[in-house]
């Protein structure tokens, strides 16, 4: 169910295993060790965006990667609620990285963390959707 929408309209169940934390009086890890774990796994953080990241390779972003929505446990840093989407495949993104020295500065919004390997989105014109075939 989600909130101000109709009752008959469908809806996921989602259910996953109890993910423990290395410390329950502090679950979350640092703002460095959601960087670092999101770096690890190729993404760049998308600047002026809610703690946005995209991954160059396949067009791969992700909202929402705040530590709120990261476990820190005796194996390292696990990822429970993020938003994501495939840019490149559903728009024809274009993902160039941002040179250090024009990396801006993070802002409200924005990850602290993201200001030294950002990188610019491209998103095309209505016409280049069209030759997409969308």
């Amino acid at each position: 169910m989600v909130v101000g929408e109709e009752e008959r309209l469908p809806s996921f169940v989602i259910s996953q295993p109890f993910i423990k934390a290395a410390n329950t009086d502090s679950p979350s890890p640092s703002v460095e060790d959601v960087a670092d774990f999101m770096r690890s796994e190729g993404f760049m953080p998308i600047p002026a965006s809610y703690f946005g990241w995209i991954r160059a390779g396949d067009g791969m972003a992700v909202v929402d990667a705040k530590q709120d929505n990261f476990i820190l446990t005796e194996d390292g840093v696990v990822p429970i609620d993020l938003q994501m989407a495939q840019l490149a495949d559903a728009v024809g993104v274009e993902i160039a990285k941002v040179p250090e020295n024009q990396s801006p500065e993070p802002g409200e919004g924005n990850s602290p963390v993201g200001t030294s390997q950002g990188c610019s989105l491209s998103m095309p014109t209505a016409s280049e959707i069209k030759r997409f075939g969308r």
